[in-house]
């Protein structure tokens, strides 16, 4: 029970983090869904090509995570925040020239994902703004995959939560003009994206300035500790590149059904995150004890990690799952306001609710894989099933036979019971306990 409770301990700070991040991500969709429709398709789809653009940078919390938490486990606390240096480093390097770039071409990416000149029209001036926070984003992620590896995750949780309060404001006075600011519709959505984790990013360095000296931040970065970060963030960057560019396509696949058919996927998948953000912080909680105990040479005690924290996170998934189930033409009208729309979109929800559990379990396996070090196996199996078979069953479904929506979902489905059976075998085969990081 003492086991079940320290779980908890280290994912409540994260899960109110990722619920904060929940109900931000729905409080956005509710303001541009007054704007209209292609407002929010241009959202939709502009947040999966700014998650994609800025996916590689943001795969360095992984690496620090699994750097940091191995380093505690080893004892060796003054070297805890030389994976942190390495990361902030090699992030800025990358992602300050890549976020101007796609700014500059923001019209001719959104393109890519939509025709709908309405939705090129907002999504163009969405991107060219949030583009730019993606070296802010790089930062908060290096900061998050620190506090996660050492066990203090409630400092991220406050910062978060300041972020997400911070950006839902903004995005009020921008979006509807408020306080003297002029109605700026999508734009005003925009900037909130890029003022609030820029706020963040100076909460994160006055509070790792005053504790984290003695653990070596913002001193020397040995060249061991940067190579290991590269050699292991090469995968994770590849996964997530791949991963978001999967995502990028399948939302030109939604996309090619209609403007309607995108704008209710945007409703679906924020849905999703509602479940999805609060596994990945039990996932998280499972790097960093995977990764603490195999620091301690204790493997036996990271398979027991991994497993229990599988198990409570599928159950905390199917428990979440019943509004979905139940309610979903309530849940989807709250946020469209075409009927139609709604119509179309219902069974979809429903056929979300049932995968749940099963991608709770794939996300805790997953990332229990990526404290023990092995990111490319990882990358291998993430990129191969979305790739080789979930896009092309998507599209199958999709289109060849008209399921729509229904078919989008329903490929989904089939994907994470798949996938938490592969993770599960893989894990229970036990190669992870002798690789060493």
């Amino acid at each position: 029970m003492n086991r079940y409770k320290k779980i908890l301990s280290l994912s409540a700070p994260l899960i109110g983090a990722m619920i904060s991040q929940n109900l931000l991500n729905l409080v956005d969709s509710f303001m541009v869904g007054r704007i209209g429709t292609a407002a929010l398709a241009a959202v939709a789809a502009g947040g999966i090509v700014n998650w994609l653009a800025g996916s590689a940078v943001m795969s360095l919390s992984t690496g620090v995570q699994q750097l940091a938490a191995r380093r505690l486990g080893e004892g060796k606390n003054a070297e805890s925040a030389h994976p942190l240096n390495a990361g902030l480093l090699t992030g800025l390097l990358f992602s300050i020239p890549m976020a101007f770039l796609c700014s500059h071409y923001a019209q001719n990416i959104i393109s890519l994902v939509s025709d709908d000149p309405d939705v090129i029209r907002e999504g163009t001036d969405y991107l060219s703004i949030t583009f730019l926070a993606i070296p802010i984003l790089g930062m908060n992620f290096c900061f998050r995959g620190y506090w996660n590896g050492v066990n203090k995750q409630k400092v991220y949780m406050l910062t978060i939560i300041c972020i997400h309060l911070a950006n839902a404001i903004l995005s009020y006075i921008f979006i509807f003009g408020k306080f003297g600011c002029p109605p700026l519709g999508t734009t005003g959505a925009a900037l909130g994206s890029l003022l609030a984790p820029t706020i963040g990013t100076v909460i994160y360095f006055i509070m790792a300035i005053r504790s984290l000296d003695k653990n070596g931040f913002l001193q020397r970065i040995p060249n061991e500790t940067i190579q290991s970060l590269i050699r292991l963030s090469i995968p994770n960057a590849i996964q997530s590149i791949l991963y978001a560019l999967s995502y990028t396509v399948l939302y030109k696949i939604i996309a090619m059904l209609g403007t309607n058919e995108l704008a209710a996927a945007g409703i679906i998948i924020n849905f999703a995150l509602v479940c999805y953000l609060p596994a990945l912080a039990f996932g998280m909680v499972s790097t960093s004890l995977v990764g603490q105990s195999l620091g301690a040479k204790d493997a036996e005690d990271a398979d027991l990690w991994a497993w229990q924290i599988t198990k409570l996170c599928a159950c905390a998934l199917t428990i979440m799952s019943i509004p979905f189930l139940i309610a979903p033409n309530f849940l989807l009208g709250i946020f469209i306001l075409d009927p139609v729309v709604v119509k179309g979109a219902t069974t979809a929800v429903i056929l979300l609710g049932l995968s749940l559990p099963f991608e709770g379990a794939v996300l805790v396996l997953q990332h229990s894989i990526l404290g023990a070090g092995d990111s490319k196996k990882v990358m291998y199996i993430s990129t191969g099933s979305s790739w080789l078979f979930y896009l092309p069953l998507a599209w199958f479904m999709g289109h060849t036979i008209n399921w729509n929506l229904n078919g989008i979902w329903t490929a989904n489905l089939i994907l994470q019971i798949g996938l938490a059976f592969i993770y599960a075998l893989l894990w229970r085969n036990g190669y992870w306990k002798s690789i060493k990081i």
